[in-house]
């Protein structure tokens, strides 16, 4: 458009000086004739016609811009219809995707996560929560023998109800005793999340079946590992696949920190308190907190990894036996 409209301006602009030629051409006739009323009859003339064509010059020139004017806000008004329109279909695509699940996946835009990523996925937090709860009350879901600290139950781990005896240690192999902790707290979730992840793949068109087996619960150096061994076969389009182990990884130092509670429970029995400094010198990344006297016979330990902020926490009572 902006080219059309400068060769139209320069046309006019050649017209202009086209009718100046002529008119120089006319002086020179006429001068040669002799005749200067009439020249001067044909110059006034003349000037009238040159200037009624300017005159209509800049009328054109106008016409052409307010045309072009029009032209261009017609487009603009065009061009942001078509921007509303691809917008809209734009957001309902998105959403239809988000709706259904399956229409992700039936396009390619979302792949079918696998059977072990789905499990760590599912199991992850429930896990996480399950063994802070645990770490958080002496190493046991429902403490037997507790002490109330901030509305928590803290399980004694050696307690006496007799003056000046020793205490007697209240549960003797604490690390496996949390493991089947953990386990029994989380075989609710196990079940759902093998539920779901069946259901998912039948929603994708294949045929899933399951398989419930054992859950083993491991407390290790940094970790805490959780294996389910849960047979998982799917199949499609005359493909079959199967699992039969799973594993979910928390990064946990509850393995460290039991350790250490055994450790500071067994010089309690032997030497009395007093013993935390000690290890705290010893285990440089832990921190040791002994609440004593927390009662008149109770002392609650909180130990804490200074790098992961992991906690365990437990009670122990014994009669000075000075």
């Amino acid at each position: 458009m902006n080219r059309y409209f400068s060769v139209k301006i320069q046309i006019i602009s050649q017209e202009h000086k086209l009718n100046v030629f002529k008119l120089k051409y006319h002086i020179i006739i006429m001068k040669k004739r002799g005749t200067p009323v009439r020249t001067q009859n044909y110059l006034n003339n003349y000037s009238n016609q040159l200037l009624s064509c300017k005159r209509s010059t800049r009328a054109r020139t106008q016409n052409y811009l307010n045309n072009y004017s029009n032209q261009l806000l017609s487009c603009k008004r065009s061009q942001l219809t078509i921007f509303i329109i691809v917008a809209i279909l734009v957001v309902a695509i998105v959403a239809l995707f988000f709706a259904f699940p399956k229409l992700r996946t039936a396009v390619g835009i979302e792949k079918l996560e696998t059977p072990e990523n789905f499990i760590q996925t599912c199991l992850q937090d429930a896990i996480k929560e399950n063994v802070e709860i645990i770490s958080s009350q002496g190493g046991s879901l429902e403490p037997s023998l507790s002490v109330l600290y901030n509305d928590e139950k803290i399980q004694y781990l050696c307690y006496t109800p007799q003056k000046y005896q020793a205490c007697v240690v209240q549960v003797p192999f604490l690390e496996k005793h949390i493991e089947d902790e953990i386990k029994n707290s989380i075989k609710e979730d196990v079940d759902f999340c093998f539920n779901s992840l069946k259901e998912n793949y039948d929603d994708r068109g294949y045929i899933a079946s399951l398989k419930p087996g054992e859950i083993i619960v491991e407390l290790l150096p940094q970790k805490i590992v959780t294996t389910i061994n849960t047979e998982f076969v799917f199949s499609k389009d005359g493909t079959t696949q199967r699992r039969e182990t799973f594993r979910v990884v928390l990064n946990n130092n509850l393995y460290e920190l039991v350790a250490i509670a055994q450790s500071i429970m067994n010089s309690e029995i032997s030497f009395g308190g007093g013993v935390e400094q000690f290890y705290m010198e010893l285990y440089t990344d832990i921190k040791i907190e002994p609440l004593r006297p927390f009662t008149e016979d109770t002392t609650i330990y909180i130990l804490t990894d200074r790098n992961t902020q992991d906690k365990f926490k437990f009670a122990f009572q014994s009669w000075d036996l000075g």
